[in-house]
């Protein structure tokens, strides 16, 4: 019977995306549950939620979204599925907003989605390709189409952002160090000058060393800002 859905719970405070689920029925209403009983054993401070809830980070958003005062939005992307293409649609989703837990995107889910055995722990099943989901499943079509690799892409910026914050850190930590030497001595002396240089000169060996065993293009991206920024610095002093 084709009576399954696909759905998404989204955070309302920044309209993100933290988990992906497929059922039937009143499936969506067992996390509010959950949530019922994640609160209690926590105002309860025992160890047995460990035992009993394996998803805290998907807890711990609904939680803190409604602590904000906010309610959790569940959105059914389709309807009327067969539990097989509700499967398959819901591995695919997974799989393009990626997951925490692996740091490919924001999804709190702890599998992959799909039929998959979940006491199975070393197997590695492959992935409906869009092939076979053109072939066998053509009424995911529409739906994957609103639904492209958005998430992981902005996953990725965001790592790229983080990464040229740290170097930026480290840099203006550098530079203050160096007019705090400057300030304690009084004059400008060659020797000050020359440790800044060493420092930003051991960070461009290091970033020109991972430029050469990198083959990641949005790796490779990133260490030439960074490499284009120390030269920057270093042409200053």
């Amino acid at each position: 019977m084709n009576n399954y859905y696909v759905y998404f719970l989204i955070d309302p405070r920044n309209n993100e995306v933290f988990y992906i689920g497929k059922g039937k029925k009143n499936r969506i209403n067992n996390h509010f549950k959950e949530l019922e009983k994640y609160e209690k054993y926590n105002k309860e401070e025992t160890n047995e939620k460990i035992i009993k809830f394996s998803n805290h980070a998907k807890l711990d958003i609904m939680q803190s979204i409604i602590e904000d005062g906010k309610e959790i939005i569940v959105e059914k992307v389709i309807e009327n599925l067969s539990e097989e293409s509700a499967f398959v649609l819901e591995e695919i989703l997974v799989d393009r907003f990626g997951q925490k837990i692996d740091r490919k995107g924001h999804l709190t889910n702890l599998l992959r989605g799909g039929n998959v055995d979940y006491f199975d722990t070393e197997s590695n099943p492959i992935r409906t390709s869009m092939k076979v989901v053109r072939t066998d499943y053509p009424e995911l079509l529409e739906v994957l189409k609103k639904y492209p690799n958005l998430n992981k892409t902005k996953y990725k910026k965001e790592q790229q952002i983080e990464r040229q914050r740290q170097l930026d850190e480290k840099i203006h930590s550098l530079k203050t160090r160096n007019f705090l030497k400057e300030k304690k001595e009084s004059s400008f002396t060659p020797t000050v000058t020359f440790n800044l240089n060493d420092n930003l000169k051991k960070i461009l060996k290091k970033v020109e060393d991972e430029l050469k065993t990198t083959n990641d293009k949005d790796m490779i991206r990133i260490l030439n800002n960074r490499k284009e920024l120390i030269l920057k610095e270093l042409n200053k002093t």
